[in-house]
């Protein structure tokens, strides 16, 4: 799945920025969550039946949708975000940077959870950013 999820983002990157003089990044936005929007609320209902996972929740108090709202302000803002950079820079260059969003979510997650990432985790991030280091060196000896 992790995999899956990787192919469809570097997609996605390389279409945004081959619209780079084409669309306005806000443009780019609306539409990117046109679609999944009504694609998650038909996915939404059929995953017990292809995943064996649970029921499909609704929030049930205020703290719950004060998270959702939170994840879903944060996940719009990094798209914009995002959607800018990849108009600005390679998609390479942008989408390397995008990596470091491991470092805060570790850190996020410590700072307000006390959740402390297991060695496995820890591992997988200390190879995403040995792959950043060593792609920033390689790339400035080139240049």
């Amino acid at each position: 799945m992790g995999l899956s999820a990787a192919f469809c983002a570097a997609s996605s990157f390389i279409v945004i920025r081959k619209l780079k003089d084409r669309v306005d990044p806000l443009h780019i936005i609306l539409y990117y969550h046109w679609v999944p929007v009504p694609l998650g609320i038909i996915l939404g209902a059929c995953i017990p039946s292809w995943m064996d996972s649970a029921k499909w929740i609704i929030p049930q108090n205020i703290s719950t949708w004060a998270l959702v709202l939170a994840a879903t302000i944060c996940g719009v803002c990094s798209q914009v975000l995002m959607t800018k950079a990849l108009q600005t820079e390679t998609a390479g260059k942008a989408a390397s940077i995008n990596n470091i969003q491991v470092i805060f979510a570790f850190t996020l997650e410590f700072l307000i959870w006390g959740a402390i990432p297991t060695a496995l985790s820890l591992f997988g991030a200390s190879i995403i950013v040995t792959s950043l280091a060593c792609a920033t060196i390689y790339k400035n000896k080139v240049h």
